[in-house]
């Protein structure tokens, strides 16, 4: 191996490693956030689906909001309250403190532009002390990034040094500036409570109840549900699946029941759970970017899958790949709905690294067929999802692929599919 190979080499290595370590960060605040909603019980406080501008909400709304799951009262939310101000948007954000050039602690979260626009709060927690949480009014945070003289950009950081690197002293889960607004995880419904009694105006303050301290902010802001709804397309399409999925479900099934996966975006876009055993499957919907194509071969026909995605900054992301946690994949083909077991995919789509389009082998299409579902019925719909459950058994994740096997993805032109 000459020298440039071997520092090409190396930094291929180097790019792979950074690339797992980010999505291994990413995916330890998505573990950190589903930690939080574990919490969050409260009948008024909604999780809003994945790739939305916020990721929660309080229906301040009148009555309450009938339905016996979260996601039950989310979409009865979205079909009998759009276009009306009757949401405060909340954040959940996961930090952690790490040390800067100097040797400082920092403790450090992102709010995007489109959550400065609308979240009322942030409920914020931390990885050394999971027990814990701060739920802070956004109304603070203006102030403090005002009074700092930040320039706003697209990710305003949230940030405090706190102590030279040499100290002895132990690591706290939050700087001392955010006291106030410290809790026990606990005791995060009473705070959503006290949150959403100021929010309709039945008190005149909002109290931190485990510190005493009374918040001077002035009136939330409410806003349209389509602000817990997805910004992308891509993900609209996959949120009108599921609420057509869920809906069918909530109609003609005894056996399962259609939810929200607790950890997005790595478990799909919902979960079916079967309501005998307590088992949970996850689905991924794959549909604008992920159509399915017919290839002439001779006088064979070919069903391919497009296996790249793309993020809003244009990177390119595989579709199978070992960081693809589904059970089962429904995606559209020429009008018609897919349910796909993930044992049932040929192990080319999760060795292919070079390949835009996948392609099934003829002989297995037979199979592939069998999967098809009639839309225009819910009721068939229902019962043929059910049998595939029940015929596939929950399916296997028995990938061959390592995160070192992945080659770096670069940025490069190409036309999407």
């Amino acid at each position: 191996m000459t020298s440039n190979q071997a520092d090409a080499e190396a930094n291929r290595t180097a790019a792979a490693a950074i690339g797992f370590f980010r999505h291994l960060m990413v995916l330890c605040s998505a573990l950190g956030e589903s930690h939080i909603f574990t919490h969050a019980k409260h009948p008024n406080f909604l999780r809003g689906f994945e790739s939305g501008s916020d990721d929660g909400g309080l229906f301040v709304g009148p009555g309450n909001i009938p339905g016996e799951t979260s996601t039950d009262r989310t979409f009865a939310l979205w079909h009998d309250y759009e276009g009306k101000p009757v949401v405060v948007p909340i954040d959940v954000k996961y930090s952690h403190p790490t040390y800067d050039s100097t040797g400082n602690v920092v403790w450090g979260f992102e709010v995007s532009s489109s959550q400065w626009d609308t979240a009322q709060a942030i409920i914020l927690g931390s990885f050394v002390e999971p027990d814990y949480l701060a739920v802070i009014p956004m109304h603070y945070i203006h102030q403090r990034q005002q009074y700092q003289g930040a320039i706003r950009d697209r990710y305003p950081a949230i940030c405090d040094r706190y102590r030279p690197l040499w100290t002895l002293h132990p690591l706290q889960p939050f700087p001392r500036e955010m006291g106030p607004f410290i809790l026990p995880s606990a005791r995060l419904n009473q705070s959503i409570e006290g949150m959403h009694q100021f929010a309709k105006g039945e008190c005149s303050e909002w109290v931190n109840q485990h510190t005493g301290v009374p918040f001077k902010t002035p009136a939330l802001t409410r806003f349209s549900p389509s602000k817990l709804g997805p910004s992308q397309k891509t993900k609209q399409s996959a949120q009108a699946v599921v609420e057509k999925i869920h809906a069918a479900f909530q109609e003609y099934s005894t056996a399962y029941r259609v939810e929200f996966t607790d950890l997005f975006p790595f478990l799909g876009d919902f979960k079916i759970v079967d309501l005998l055993h307590g088992t949970e499957t996850f689905v991924e919907a794959k549909l604008n970017a992920c159509k399915w194509r017919l290839k002439e071969a001779g006088s064979s026909n070919y069903m391919g899958h497009n296996h790249l995605t793309f993020n809003e900054d244009g990177e390119e992301r595989f579709v199978f790949s070992w960081k693809a946690q589904w059970d089962y994949l429904y995606t559209v083909w020429e009008g018609k709905a897919l349910f796909i077991p993930r044992d049932l995919f040929p192990s080319t789509f999760w060795l292919d690294r070079t390949s835009a389009r996948l392609y099934w082998p003829a002989d297995g299409l037979d199979s592939l067929y069998d999967c098809a579902l009639d839309l225009g019925s819910a009721s068939t719909m229902v019962e043929k999802i059910e049998r595939i459950l029940h015929t596939s058994g929950k399916a296997q994740k028995q990938i061959p692929i390592l995160p070192y096997d992945e080659e770096p993805i670069k940025k490069r032109t190409i036309d999407r599919p």
